[in-house]
């Protein structure tokens, strides 16, 4: 995958498709009258045998989202997921192939590699990495092989919570580091199936000591075996910006540069490129460009 891989799109026309449940022909006067009484029969007991039915088919669902059982199911709302171009419900579309594309020449050069992690950063603040790795980690677990765990480790400007508007007071990665809380319950599932995300919790100021510790060591290397047939994705703060994406290139050695179409300093990226030049660069990403 070369400097000039197009495989994203800045797109505001991707189109999402909902569910719609398929509905039977109307039933005789006779059977609707009959359905109705039986419906008021329920509700006298307290119980409406549809919303049993729903309640069990979300239950069968659930279970089926994580890998693991211990993730703690905050779904996505759709409408988040149409605002901010996430692909999650776009099941077509030049955007989902962009990413379906990116995603299969990743699986391509990993396997040969024999190589799961993957750092995901940028030569500056600002080049859509945050979402390029979400898109890229709902992508992965859409392949039939895989799963994927998406960990922010940008701990100096965690953003991803605000971005899927969820509870800033969420536990993430912070909680491992200042409070010892085992990685196993800080996983999230967007309700999206075997995706799975550790969010950055709070601010920290002094990341790069904390991200280039024997803990943060002994973390990559327990999700590497919690998620022993899976990808898991890190999503770093720009090399440029702060110390703490080389810092974690010591344990985690493929990177994959996100790089702004006609917005980035083509010396910015030569340079941050430099700075990473003994670790395996998977390719550059050019996001926000129109193709």
């Amino acid at each position: 995958m070369g400097k000039k891989n197009k495989a994203l799109q800045k797109s505001g026309s991707a189109k999402t498709f909902g569910t719609t449940p398929l509905s039977e022909n109307p039933a005789p006067e006779e059977n609707k009258k009959s359905e109705l009484e039986k419906r008021e029969a329920d509700k006298e007991l307290g119980i409406s045998q549809i919303e049993q039915r729903e309640a069990e088919k979300d239950s069968a669902s659930e279970e089926s989202l994580s890998t693991q059982q211990k993730a703690n199911i905050i779904k996505l709302p759709e409408r988040v997921a149409h605002d901010k171009r996430i692909i999650h419900g776009v099941k077509e579309g030049k955007l989902v192939d962009y990413y379906k594309v990116l995603r299969t020449q990743i699986i391509q050069k990993m396997s040969r590699k024999n190589r799961k992690n993957i750092l995901i950063t940028s030569s500056v603040a600002g080049e859509g990495k945050t979402l390029t790795a979400l898109n890229l980690a709902i992508a992965f677990s859409k392949a039939i092989d895989f799963s994927v765990l998406l960990v922010e480790a940008d701990l100096k400007r965690p953003a991803l919570q605000k971005y899927l508007r969820y509870s800033q007071s969420m536990r993430g990665l912070a909680d491992y580091f200042l409070d010892d809380v085992p990685a196993s319950e800080l996983l999230v599932n967007p309700g999206i199936p075997k995706l799975d995300i550790i969010f950055a919790g709070r601010r920290i100021p002094d990341s790069s000591e904390l991200l280039g510790s024997t803990k943060m060591k002994q973390l990559v290397e327990d999700l590497a075996r919690l998620y022993e047939n899976s990808y898991v994705l890190f999503d770093m703060s720009s090399v440029h910006e702060f110390p703490d994406a080389l810092v974690l290139t010591e344990f985690i050695d493929t990177v994959l540069f996100v790089v702004a179409a006609e917005s980035t300093p083509l010396e910015k990226i030569i340079s941050a490129q430099k700075k990473i030049k003994d670790r395996d660069l998977l390719g550059l990403v050019l996001n926000k460009a129109f193709l």
